[in-house]
């Protein structure tokens, strides 16, 4: 916090009055990001009649919006296991969507009735989260959402 108030020419405490947090800085950042994700979310409700295909539009805006600020997962990992936290509410607001998504794609048979959007979000992250590391090539997001979408098995004996 003490480098970012420097890099923007302000004071720590000017910094820490506005933010008391880390978590709250990182709020106030992705509230732009947040609106278009929200946005994206009417826009796929709207637009796309096949509940298995708006699901996997939703989760790859998910997964962008999740990888809108380089580490990005890791904070929202972070603030899943504090219901405290300032994230939390935008967690639980991308969780309902997914929600929502999945529930559709459910009801026509094109989803497993096992799953959660809860698990589809930490899914995401997932995909996010290994996608912006080192290792993580071109194909590892089309390669991790398709793993996500049809699973890993390919023929069980």
């Amino acid at each position: 916090m003490d480098s970012i108030a420097k890099r923007a020419g302000v004071g720590p405490g000017t910094l820490y009055r506005h933010f008391p947090t880390r978590d709250a800085l990182l709020a106030a950042l992705l509230e732009k990001h947040f609106e278009q994700v929200e946005n994206i979310c009417a826009a796929i409700e709207a637009d796309e009649p096949e509940p298995a295909i708006a699901l996997q539009r939703w989760i790859g805006a998910l997964g962008q919006w999740m990888n809108a600020y380089e580490g990005l997962p890791e904070p929202l990992r972070a603030a899943w296991s504090q219901p405290s936290s300032v994230l939390m509410p935008t967690c639980q607001s991308l969780v309902d969507a997914s929600d929502r998504f999945l529930s559709a794609a459910q009801q026509d048979g094109s989803a497993k009735p096992t799953l959660t959007g809860r698990d589809i979000f930490l899914a995401a992250m997932a995909i996010a989260w290994a996608s912006s590391t080192k290792n993580a090539d071109s194909n590892a997001v089309a390669a991790l959402q398709e793993m996500l979408s049809t699973g890993w098995v390919a023929r069980l004996r």
